[in-house]
């Protein structure tokens, strides 16, 4: 009821202002300034904010769809009162019968009789012919009103110039302002993201200001004519028509670069978007991992990804992580994209990259991950031919998306006002402090992602070589080997498997492979060997003892996870720098190997291991690993007290007893 009461309301409104205005006003003028009127107060009503045809987001969904309602039905109301208007004072126009040489008019009583020889109005005026007979029918209304449509006096500059300028030139700019908000609103471009919209949108819009221009300038450059024509007539400076024209030509050069700096640039982005699939843009991939729990968006942000990113959640309701691998793309696609995420509260994790719109993506996750290499970049939004001002309604609806997901506000300004053209990437710490992410990510938390789409064998070779040299290494020597690592590791990460899980896997078929090559290592690579081997295990007998048996009893051959990073960059150097090396070598001399043994148990027996010598070269029980662990600590760094030659070919030996 009470909508019905405000349409009502809202339709009788500029009908009564225009009854009003009439009185004094010219019945186009006055029917135009009421739907003025009109639309203002219904804008005021719903207390919202116009900026460049957008609504900002301080205002209510409520008000909003009001106007939605009333805006269109006003718009749709001063064109069919303008058309009417003009449609009545052209059945005006035609009832007024100008005679033909020789016939008589009949106005109300009066009869003029035709005089032959003579035109009639000259005979009616005794030979005058200031006055046509016929315009008596105006005597009682003003002489502006004999044209009665106000379009064409306006364009044909009948109009006073102070009244052109000052008035209809205000009006003009204001019903441009207003024809773009109403293709606005009855286009719903502030909603779903719709390409083609969009270009009906500014094609609309562009082709309406440009129309409107040309009328305004038009008429205002005939009427500084007219007006320069009249005061020369009276011997007059026209010197406020001479300006009026520079002022109209200025405004010409302005419109046209203004289309060539704005409207030419927009539509052409636009057509792109709308009609050659956003070529700038990268395409977009979707790929369900770890058994339909997790899903990875790759590349560009453009029309059609949320609603393939719903369909598939719909078809995998089980997905709880959202990884994000994209160099940025539309905003409206990627604030769709957020709201889908923040639906249904899924966690959003970031390996390699997410810039400029996919931080929007990435801001709807219930949890925030990033990978250990995994970067966020922040810039302020771009369009073609669109400036910062034109823009600041769309960074005021980022600014406000950021803070209410939990970001820090003073961030969320830093990170705006970062120049389009450039980039802004936090540190991991940074983006910890201002909320941005909740937490770094361990290689094993999430399945691998951050890859190229579709990540193909050839790829996947690559990854293998970059996180794993030794592959590279064992390619020369072994082809095969080296081949199915690779097809490991791109199965792996079909499957979605973490990237810990990948790494164990390759490092295990490292150690097995290398194995046969370790003893056959330079001597230098021997002594590294060695003590890499008396760092491991000193680590590992702090850290978990347990581990460190099963390393030493050759049961678990991968420990990367109990490492550290430094222990791990070290392993994995060795590797490829093993098989360089390795060749065959004389053994040897065994009475240099006896004398090195001797040397060692001298050692062992020195210390607190002398207990812990039973356990060496076999394999204890279970409740006896400790000791075991303590054992193979002390042999590592007892061997590195052993003489160079010594220590090497007991190292030599030791690493044959592992493969």
């Amino acid at each position: 009821m009470l909508a019905i009461i405000a349409l009502i309301g809202a339709l009788s409104l500029p009908v009564c202002l225009h009854l009003v205005l009439s009185k004094w006003l010219n019945r186009y003028l006055s029917f135009i300034i009421a739907n003025i009127i009109s639309i203002f107060l219904i804008f005021s009503a719903a207390d919202i904010t116009i900026l460049y045809s957008f609504v900002s987001v301080e205002s209510s969904q409520h008000d909003w769809d009001t106007v939605k309602h009333l805006l269109p039905m006003q718009v749709l109301m001063l064109f069919v009162g303008l058309f009417w208007i003009w449609i009545d004072s052209s059945r005006s126009a035609r009832r007024v019968v100008f005679p033909a040489h020789g016939d008589s008019v009949a106005l109300g009583s009066d009869r003029i009789e035709p005089s032959f020889g003579k035109p009639a109005h000259v005979a009616a005026n005794n030979g005058h012919p200031e006055r046509n007979p016929a315009d008596a029918i105006y005597d009682d209304l003003p002489p502006d009103d004999v044209d009665r449509n106000f379009l064409l006096r306006y364009w044909r500059g009948k109009l006073s110039l102070a009244f052109s300028f000052w008035t209809v030139g205000v009006l003009v700019s204001l019903l441009a302002a207003l024809v773009t908000v109403a293709l606005s609103v009855l286009l719903d471009v502030s909603g779903e993201y719709k390409p083609r919209t969009i270009f009906c949108f500014y094609a609309l819009t562009w082709t309406s200001v440009t129309l409107l221009t040309i009328w305004k300038v038009v008429g205002l450059w005939r009427s500084a004519g007219r007006y320069m024509s009249e005061r020369r007539k009276q011997d007059r400076s026209g010197f406020w028509g001479g300006v009026v024209k520079v002022i109209v030509a200025f405004s010409v050069l302005g419109t046209i670069a203004d289309i060539g700096r704005n409207a030419i640039p927009q539509m052409g982005e636009v057509y792109r978007m709308a009609f050659l699939g956003d070529p700038d843009l990268p395409d977009y991939s979707l790929r369900i991992m770890r058994n339909g729990t997790e899903i990875e968006i790759v590349g560009g942000f453009k029309y059609g990804l949320s609603a393939d990113l719903d369909r598939l959640l719909k078809a995998a309701p089980q997905v709880a992580v959202v990884h994000l691998d994209s160099t940025g793309g539309r905003i409206a696609e990627a604030m769709q994209v957020h709201d889908i995420i923040q639906q249904r509260r899924l966690v959003t994790y970031v390996a390699n990259q997410c810039l400029s719109a996919c931080t929007i993506a990435f801001a709807g996750g219930r949890e925030r991950w990033l990978g250990d290499a995994g970067r966020l970049g922040f810039h302020a939004p771009a369009f073609s031919g669109m400036t910062s001002a034109d823009l600041a309604s769309t960074v005021n609806d980022q600014k406000v998306l950021f803070v209410r997901d939990g970001f820090d506000p003073y961030f969320v300004a830093r990170a705006l006002s970062t120049p389009s053209t450039s980039m802004l990437i936090p540190t991991n710490q940074e983006l910890l402090a201002a909320r941005v992410v909740t937490n770094i990510a361990s290689p094993e938390k999430f399945a691998i992602s951050g890859l190229a789409a579709p990540f193909t064998e050839a790829m996947a070779s690559d990854v293998v070589k970059e996180i794993a040299p030794p592959v590279a290494a064992i390619g020369d020597r072994d082809p095969d080997t080296a081949k199915a690592i690779v097809q490991k590791f791109h199965q792996m990460y079909l499957d979605g498997n973490s990237t810990s899980e990948a790494i164990a896997a390759i490092r295990e078929r490292l150690d097995a492979e290398i194995g046969k090559y370790r003893p056959l290592a330079d001597d230098e690579t021997i002594l590294l060997i060695a003590r890499l081997y008396a760092d491991e295990y000193r680590h590992l007998s702090k850290l978990n003892k347990q581990v460190c048996f099963r390393y030493a009893s050759a049961q678990e051959r991968d420990i990367s996870e109990y490492l550290t990073p430094e222990l791990n960059k070290r392993w994995l150097d060795l590797q490829a720098r093993i098989i360089n090396t390795a060749a065959q070598r004389p053994p040897a001399p065994q009475d240099m190997v006896d004398a090195g043994w001797s040397d060692l148990f001298k050692i062992l027996e020195a210390g607190p291991q002398k207990k812990n010598l039973i356990f060496f070269g076999t394999v204890p029980r279970a409740d006896q690993y400790a000791d075991y662990c303590d054992l193979y600590t002390a042999v590592y760094q007892a061997v590195l007290q052993l003489p160079r030659d010594k220590m090497i070919a007991l190292v030599r030996i030791l690493l044959a007893y592992r493969v």
